[in-house]
């Protein structure tokens, strides 16, 4: 088990959730390592860090133990795995956190559903979006690979770099059999390339 598996099994068992410091201890490793993997899962919008204590607690996205107060962007990878558990639980899926390789997990009787979300960086980043895109579709490929019979997309903040990264993969995405889920500022969700759901 990674320390970052660890970290989520810590997290699953703790909703209000834990420190750098408290995760260090519970799993031993270096503070500098936990510290490292919880912003790495929470850039993938496993988990959320949340500094407005003082001290950074850690919790699994969607498990808030309080309100952000809008301190953190809709578009961060928190708030789109939100919106994301959201629209799913609507539309009578049953999410169920993140897996390993997988940042949400979903079923509905017998289907299942896997996603890679990802944020956006904000700003001029039309780069670092591509290289954010690039990531989640590498983790969407390693997931169909890993579960051919289930249904997988990557999960993502409707901007347009996005929008234009979609369609130029589209004919590629629906080849592999991987769908697109982008959520807006109000948390409506427009599935696009070959979204099976």
């Amino acid at each position: 088990m990674t320390i970052a598996d660890e970290i989520v099994r810590l997290l699953r068992v703790r909703p209000a959730g834990m420190s750098d410091g408290a995760l260090a201890r519970a799993t031993g490793a270096a503070r500098h390592q936990v510290s490292q993997r919880c912003r790495d899962l929470s850039d993938r919008g496993v988990l959320v860090r949340d500094a407005s204590s003082g001290v950074t607690i850690n919790r699994l996205a969607g498990t808030h133990a309080r309100p952000d107060h809008g301190a953190t962007e809709w578009f961060a990878a928190g708030r789109v795995h939100s919106a994301l558990s959201t629209w799913l639980t609507a539309h009578r899926w049953q999410p169920r956190g993140p897996e390993p390789g997988a940042d949400l997990v979903a079923v509905r009787g017998d289907a299942v559903l896997r996603l890679a979300v990802r944020g956006y960086p904000g700003g001029a980043a039309d780069v670092r979006a591509t290289q954010w895109f690039a990531h989640a579709l590498l983790q969407g490929v390693r997931l169909r690979d890993a579960h051919p019979a289930d249904a997988v997309a990557l999960g993502l903040p409707d901007f347009a770099r996005y929008r234009v990264l979609v369609a130029e993969t589209e004919t590629s995405l629906r080849a592999l059999r991987v769908g697109a889920a982008l959520v807006d500022a109000s948390g409506a969700l427009s599935a696009l390339a070959g979204a099976e759901t």
